[in-house]
């Protein structure tokens, strides 16, 4: 216990945690700032040594097996002391076991994502079936951060309001945002459908646009968005990897009676060889990894009309080189890698796009995860009866410590507007917000 003891009270800055150890005994860490509490309990020796050798792997299986559990159902409140802790995880090198560097530069290797591979990442995570999607998704099964705009917001009752000074950071400024995890799923549904609309201003869609793409398309929803409120495009083409997607995507197209201007395309967008007026990719991103990061904005450039507009929407890690956690890795996404600012904006110079604008979103993505989270939980016997106990907890681990890197890590989403002219925009930001959002 010497070894587990030191290594905890050296990472515990923030807070304190307590640890439950397999004999029963309880430790507790208190750090040198903050009131938060979190519990974890280790139910054997052997989960030690793991953690020790390599946490970030360790502590998500060890969700997974049972090894490790959270009392009073506390994962949340754990995955925010990691986050709050994880600067001085850095700082002491606790990350740098030789096992792991080993495996981060054997990821580095293997994350080109050449066709083969980006079609087999891409199954392995929505082969799941669309109905275990559809579980935990909004109605219109948007899998992306939404948007909670002040309208979103407003539309919620007093009660479903809490008035929280911290949220973002602002020690002056109260920030609306929901007050349960009940009103968070409820205003779910209202966020996506503002994201939408939020892209949809920024493509700036005119009466000449006839073309419009949209790369790593899901099951369709933005596709038809733009079908119902632009009768002028002639051609709206969505590329997705997922077999799942695609089927399903086709059939929404075909039942909302678009399928003679709209179509969905099981293919690799690297292949396409046409040009679109406007081209749009929403949550895509994340999945190219870091070694296709020019390739996609070189290819993106070659797609676009001369007069045309693209946006990119993605997540932004705070940091360049550590977006690829070896547990989402193996387990989430394979094959994903979460850019930094620093490694994309070069990359768009390079291939001779321009950026005009970049928007961030700080917390909305915690939200949207919240409400995915909540909805998750009270589908859990369904998604035990169709996988079992161990899926469910690799579900919900991966929900909660994305929603603490989003809320405490310093994770964000940016939307990039980006052309082959710089003239073809308005010179301000009012036309992004011509309709409510």
């Amino acid at each position: 216990m010497s070894q587990i003891d030191s290594f905890i009270r050296e990472l515990i800055q923030y807070g304190t945690l307590h640890v439950i150890l397999p004999n029963g005994e309880k430790h507790t860490y208190k750090g040198k700032v903050g009131e938060e509490e979190a519990t974890i309990r280790l139910h054997n020796r052997k989960i030690l040594t793991k953690i020790i050798a390599d946490a970030d792997l360790a502590l998500g299986e060890g969700y997974m097996s049972g090894e490790v559990t959270f009392p009073d159902h506390g994962l949340t409140r754990f995955m925010s002391m990691v986050q709050r802790n994880r600067e001085r995880y850095y700082e002491l090198n606790l990350h740098k076991s030789k096992w792991r560097e080993f495996r981060i530069r054997m990821r580095a290797l293997t994350l080109r994502n050449l066709r083969r591979a980006a079609r087999s990442n891409v199954e392995h995570h929505y082969s799941l079936s669309n109905a275990f999607f559809r579980q935990f998704l909004d109605a219109d099964m948007q899998y992306s951060c939404g948007y909670y705009s002040p309208t979103v917001l407003s539309g919620l009752p007093s009660t479903a309001i809490a008035r929280n000074p911290n949220q973002l950071g602002q020690k002056d400024n109260a920030v609306l945002r929901p007050a349960s995890d009940e009103a968070a799923s409820d205003v779910l549904d209202a966020a996506q459908r503002a994201k939408k609309q939020h892209i949809i201003n920024k493509l700036a869609i005119d009466g000449q646009t006839r073309s419009v793409l949209d790369i790593g398309c899901g099951w369709g929803g933005l596709m038809l968005s733009l079908c119902d409120q632009f009768p002028q495009l002639a051609r709206v083409e969505g590329v997705t990897l997922s077999t799942q997607q695609h089927v399903l995507a086709e059939k929404r197209i075909a039942e909302a009676q678009q399928a003679d201007r709209a179509k969905a395309l099981l293919k690799d967008y690297r292949d396409l060889d046409q040009t679109y007026d406007r081209i749009v990719s929403v949550g895509m991103f994340e999945h190219i990894g870091r070694q296709q990061i020019p390739i996609y904005f070189q290819k993106l450039r070659q797609l676009l009309a001369p007069n045309g507009v693209a946006l990119v929407h993605s997540i932004v890690a705070p940091r360049a080189g550590g977006g690829s956690h070896p547990w989402i890795n193996k387990y989430i996404f394979p094959g994903g890698y979460i850019p930094s600012a620093t490694e994309v904006l070069p990359a768009i110079e390079a291939s001779g796009l321009y950026l005009c604008d970049v928007e961030v979103w700080r917390m909305h993505y915690a939200e949207t995860l919240r409400a995915w989270r909540h909805r998750t939980i009270a589908k859990r016997d369904e998604i035990i009866e169709q996988f079992d106990e161990r899926f469910f907890r690799m579900w919900h681990y991966y929900l909660a410590a994305c929603e603490g890197l989003f809320n405490i890590g310093g994770a964000v989403v940016h939307q990039w507007v980006i052309t082959r002219d710089p003239d073809v925009l308005p010179l301000s930001r009012e036309y992004v917000y011509k309709s409510p959002v």
